[in-house]
This record gives C-alpha cells, structure tokens and sequence, in this order.
C-alpha cells in the first residue's frame, strides 16, 4: 500500500509539475470572436471581422501579463482597441484572464470612446511544446461613451516562445 501511494505520489508531482508554464516563459497570440449580436431587423445585413493581438511575459509560473491590440470592422464603422491582460493558468491548460482596454470607435459621422473590462475562461490545447489552439468563453463590460456588455466565443492560436 505504502509503494502504491508512493508512486501515485511521484507521478501526481511530476504531472504538476511539467504541466506548468514557467516563468521567462514569452506568448504571443491572435484570435477572432463569434460574438451574440442583436440588431433591428429593418437595419439590414452588415458583414463583420475582427482580429485581436496579444503579447504577454509570465511573471511568474503559471502567470502571463500583457498588452493587447484589436482591430473591429462592421460595413463602414471601425474600432481600435488597446489595452492590458493578465491571464492565469490552471495545469498549464485552463485558464482564466482579466482585462481593461480603451476603445476608440470611428462611427461615421462622429467618434467616441468605450472602456471595457474582458473577462475570458479558455482552454490551451497544445498541439506541440509551443503551439496551442486555444477556444475560449468571453464576457466584458462596457462603460465610458457607450455602456453595455458582451458575450461571446474566441478562437485563437498562440505561441510559448522559451518554454
């Protein structure tokens, strides 16, 4: 009984601990949302794409800070986003981010500011040591110029450069 839990032991150890991302550890990503919208339907059809950016350094194992750039495009109207993440890792796979970030949204005619704080629940499904794809549950909140909040789905790839 003593060698069984022993070796469970061991194997649980090392498990954790390879399953961690090391601090030094550089991520670098890009993903694109499916997010709910809602609209009038006298409003029309509209087409819709958007990219977001992150670059991130783990502070300390598990633990990635960063900046983030988004780039949003529907018809005629665009938005800029820039902001700060961080982004905490359970296994080295699930992991859970929180956010601010400042829009600014060239709406035709006139602009206007939004600050949002994103609050996202993802999964890294590595597909070697240094790629992942990684879906992920996304919420923010919105205030400044416009208030409101969103929910949707991301889909992205990053790379763990030094891991």
């Amino acid at each position: 009984m003593k060698k069984t839990l022993l070796t469970l032991f061991a194997a649980i150890t090392v498990f954790a601990a390879s399953a961690q991302i090391e601090q030094g550890t550089i991520l670098v990503g890009a993903s694109s949302s499916a997010g709910f919208t809602s609209y009038n339907e006298d409003a029309g059809d509209y087409s819709e794409f958007n990219i977001n950016l992150k670059g991130g350094y783990f502070v300390i194992d598990n633990l990635a800070l960063g900046l983030n750039l988004g780039y949003q495009k529907v018809d005629e109207e665009s938005a800029t986003t820039f902001g700060l993440f961080g982004r905490y890792y359970v296994n080295g796979k699930i992991f859970a981010g929180l956010g601010f970030n400042s829009t600014k949204v060239d709406f035709g005619d006139f602009d206007f500011s939004v600050t949002t704080i994103p609050v996202e629940v993802g999964y890294a499904a590595f597909i070697n040591d240094v790629v992942a794809i990684e879906p992920a549950l996304n919420y923010s909140i919105y205030g400044g110029d416009g208030e409101g909040a969103s929910f949707g789905l991301s889909i992205g790839i990053s790379v763990y450069l030094g891991r």
